[in-house]
């Protein structure tokens, strides 16, 4: 995961041999590079202690997060002694200690580096230090004069165009030359038997609901159906996140990352799916028994088919790619075409207005909601299809009598 990065410039002015003593002093090691060396090193002068020696971007261990969720142990360290939780980055050097004045340029990961510089300027009491920085989104920007580990000064900035450093760029350049875009990737037409295999999943998890919550199907309401489908969907939505900032962060695959409870993500992404899809066949379901009337159990089955048919004509790509996270925006997109027309049927048997573009796109509510959720439990069937076959194939699902839940939590619900 890319960091927001801080532009810093730290002018340092004094006698030239202490200069020089300085620039040894914060200079990489050059034997523990092939290529050059970094001009500025935070563990030179203040090194990690040997437990916690990691790289720049350390990989995820088991321990490295805590079981609350707190920050690793190196990361706190760094965060105390240099500030930021990596290294000087991208560090140049200008100027000589013969000059009486050296300048270095370097980035920092979130936050500029005080600790560390009140440490090297204590160490160097008899050099005057200035250290100019700006967060990249201009969050942040300022000045600050440090003189034997002390801020003896703090320049108020109206504006960070302030600092000529800066390589400010300029939106409205005619010269500069325009960069063709990207081709979107095209995606493939997503794998039959991998539809299947994601529908049947969806199917069981329908069948093995149905003595355990038909009491709460036969009075649920489109609010109810609603959130019913939102809270597995917002569970799965909490994997994908999470997922994707193991990926972007540690380089960690979806079929790897785990959560805080060592739980595989991928899994129980595709668990959650299961659960929301299963939720939008049964309303589906209901929607359908309002409008044409039949059995529940054979409108659900009717309606699972219905959703593998449509899964099966979808692509493998989500609009914006191919993980777990990007097809969550298309799966909310879904959920909300459904929810105003599952509304508006509410709203209409109340006799309450409805709002004009949902009467005009839908002749029936019934039909238009049962017809929205199934989309979206194909939605849900393509994604698991397109990014978790196997997880799907080897999945079992256990669903909790709602009734035993409300009444676990409200002693006085009797009659169930």
């Amino acid at each position: 995961m890319v960091p927001n990065w801080v532009y810093n410039r730290l002018e340092i002015n004094g006698d030239p041999a202490e200069l020089a003593d300085f620039i040894a002093a914060v200079q990489c090691d050059p034997t523990q590079h092939d290529d050059e060396p970094e001009a500025l090193d935070f563990a030179r002068t203040i090194p990690s202690p040997p437990t916690l020696e990691v790289g720049a971007a350390p990989p995820l261990h088991p321990g490295d997060v805590g079981e609350h969720g707190e920050m690793p142990e190196w990361r706190q360290w760094r965060i105390e002694h240099w500030g930021t939780k990596w290294n000087a980055m991208y560090s140049s050097r200008e100027g000589a200690p013969g000059d009486g004045r050296v300048v270095y340029r370097f980035s920092t990961a979130y936050s500029t580096p005080d600790p560390w510089l009140g440490t090297i300027s204590r160490a160097h009491p008899t050099l005057g230090f200035v250290h100019e920085y700006c967060e990249e989104f201009l969050h942040f920007f300022g000045r600050s004069r440090w003189k034997a580990g002390e801020v003896i000064a703090r320049d108020h900035i109206e504006d960070p165009l302030e600092f000529a450093w800066l390589e400010w760029a300029d939106d409205d350049d005619a010269d500069e030359p325009q960069r063709e875009p990207e081709p979107e990737p095209e995606g493939d037409p997503v794998d039959r038997d991998a539809v299947l295999v994601a529908g049947q999943a969806v199917l069981r998890a329908v069948i093995a609901s149905r003595n355990a919550q038909r009491r709460r199907h036969m009075y649920a309401t489109p609010a109810d159906w609603a959130t019913a489908i939102a809270e597995p969907l917002g569970m799965a939505s909490r994997c994908a996140r999470l997922m994707a900032s193991a990926e972007d962060a540690y380089g960690t695959p979806a079929e790897r990352a785990v959560g805080p409870d060592r739980e595989p993500l991928l899994t129980n992404w595709v668990v959650e799916l299961v659960l929301a899809a299963a939720e939008a066949v049964k309303a589906a379901a209901a929607f359908h028994m309002r409008a044409e009337g039949g059995s529940d159990y054979a409108a659900q089955e009717q309606l699972a088919q219905a959703v593998i048919d449509a899964a099966v004509d979808l692509d493998d790509r989500a609009p914006t790619g191919t993980r777990p996270a990007d097809w969550h925006s298309v799966l909310l997109e879904a959920l909300g075409d459904a929810v105003p027309v599952m509304v508006a049927d509410e709203r209409a048997g109340h006799g309450w207005p409805v709002a004009d573009w949902v009467s005009k796109g839908y002749p029936s509510f019934l039909g238009g909601a049962r017809d929205r959720l199934v989309e979206f439990a194909a939605k849900c069937v393509g994604a698991i299809a397109a990014t978790a076959r196997s997880e799907a194939q080897h999945l079992g699902i256990e669903i909790a009598n709602f009734w035993d839940e409300v009444a676990a939590n409200s002693p006085h619900v009797s009659g169930r």
